[in-house]
């Protein structure tokens, strides 16, 4: 199986969802800000500014923040200083599963935030900063999802290839991704025969030499290895 593309592949995933964050970022902070800055009254009732942000918001704003801090970082790292512990498989795939655990808390938790907000905007058509805030979280969303999706398969991708290279005998998980010899075989595991087992090395003493008969039954004095015929020929019947 090659697997040559997969550097390349970690660098798309890493840059695409830095950017998916930096989207999230930038329309949380949009949303927060209209929410705790504009005029809206719903009934008679005012809904807008509030006093302090929605959860939901600042938690997808927490989330990108620490995305935008930490993958960024590791595409530089990984770069510049080779055999760094941050590109090690076992701390990228156990931070970025952590980070898809969070990005799909995030996305989940603003889907179920903005069932009353998404009303609002589809009887008030014509109320800009309502409108603005439903586009808002719903980008978000949706950017969240697509965060989540794209770190678990990553992941989940590497996780795998390195647990198929540990039952090979090849320890990958100090490398980086991209010094990982994932299709390599350990030495100390022995080939695999036809019907799937395994061949065994089998030593034996015997030297590979013929040695003439002597009418006793013994080998000639002096031969090494062979075996041993002693007491040949001692009964009734003479050799020939």
């Amino acid at each position: 199986m090659n697997l040559q593309w997969l550097p390349m592949a970690r660098l798309g995933v890493l840059g695409a969802v830095s950017f998916f964050a930096l989207i999230t970022l930038a329309t949380s902070a949009a949303y927060i800000s209209t929410t705790l800055s504009a005029n809206l009254r719903v009934d008679g009732i005012r809904a807008w500014p509030q006093t302090s942000a929605d959860p939901f918001a600042a938690f997808d704003l927490v989330v990108a923040l620490f995305t935008l801090l930490t993958l960024p970082a590791m595409i530089a790292i990984d770069f510049f200083r080779k055999g760094a512990f941050t590109s090690m498989i076992m701390v990228e795939a156990g931070w970025l599963s952590f980070l898809w655990v969070m990005w799909l808390a995030a996305a989940g938790f603003t889907v179920s935030s903005i069932s009353n907000l998404l009303s609002l905007c589809s009887v008030n058509p014509g109320v800009s900063n309502l409108q603005g805030a439903c586009r808002n979280t719903q980008a978000a969303a949706a950017f969240g999802f697509l965060s989540w999706l794209t770190l678990m398969a990553y992941s989940g991708g590497i996780l795998v290839l390195a647990f198929l290279s540990q039952q090979r005998g090849v320890q990958v998980w100090r490398s980086s991704v991209r010094d990982a010899k994932f299709n390599a075989f350990s030495s100390n595991v022995p080939p695999v025969n036809a019907s799937g087992g395994y061949y065994a090395s089998v030593s034996t003493n015997y030297d590979g030499q013929n040695y003439p008969m002597t009418t006793g039954g013994t080998t000639p004095s002096g031969a090494s290895g062979g075996y041993s015929n002693s007491g040949i020929g001692s009964g009734p019947y003479p050799l020939v």
